[in-house]
């Protein structure tokens, strides 16, 4: 664990909404997991909320950012390898529904998570296949699960065959969560695979999903204040 990056994610000087430390490993996750190749350019940003992330100085600067892509190597070496797993620093909380506390690691990580697949959403729908549709619907289910209370009875209420205790569905979640990282994480290195063999790049039409464009829900309301909240 790198603990000065930790410190600087989490200090008062940082813009509001800014991502913590397990925030960043499940955003990471995402952007690692991408059917399409997502430049630090791109993703670096959005770990500030697109503001100035408040260096005390240039060498301050490039030790933050030194940090983050070594976790940004880190994640992306277990999506390559096919290992991918929560760091072993992130602790689980037991009974599962302990995870959804305020400052439980998984439902930060959980968020970051979400925020990545909510802003690589269109890169997903440009190029998966039908027939996977149904293992990534529920690879997200449990991979989302901790990010919210609301969302995860949403998802015991509706997003199973039949209506189920939230408290049952949080510990088959905890119980699924590595199988989930793993599934979710060869499918897109599969299709990020198969692109790079066909050599002929898809373009896509439109633009990514910025993280402060409505949220894919469809209520309207940007993500940060839907969902998540």
């Amino acid at each position: 664990m790198n603990t000065e990056l930790a410190k600087f994610l989490a200090a008062d000087e940082r813009p509001e909404e800014s991502m913590i430390y397990p925030e960043l490993y499940g955003f990471l996750f995402a952007v690692c997991c991408a059917p399409e190749m997502v430049m630090p350019s791109d993703w670096l940003p959005l770990i500030f909320n697109d503001q100035e992330a408040g260096y005390a100085d240039e060498a301050e600067a490039n030790r933050i950012i030194a940090g983050i892509m070594a976790v940004y190597n880190e994640v992306n070496d277990g999506v390559v390898s096919e290992e991918s797993c929560l760091p072993a620093w992130l602790d689980v909380l037991s009974p599962p529904m302990e995870n959804f506390a305020s400052e439980a690691p998984l439902t930060h990580w959980a968020r970051g998570f979400f925020l990545g697949y909510d802003w690589l959403s269109e890169i997903w729908d440009d190029y998966l296949p039908d027939e996977m549709g149904a293992e990534v619907t529920a690879c997200l289910m449990m991979l989302t699960f901790f990010s919210s209370q609301e969302l995860a009875e949403a998802y015991a209420k509706e997003g199973c065959e039949k209506p189920m205790a939230v408290e049952n569905l949080a510990e088959m979640a905890v119980d699924g969560l590595g199988m989930a990282m793993a599934s979710y994480a060869h499918m897109g290195r599969s299709i990020y695979l198969t692109l790079q063999q066909a050599q002929a790049p898809f373009k896509r039409e439109t633009d990514k999903v910025g993280r402060n464009d409505s949220c894919s829900c469809g209520s309207g309301k940007k993500f940060k204040h839907c969902c998540l909240h």
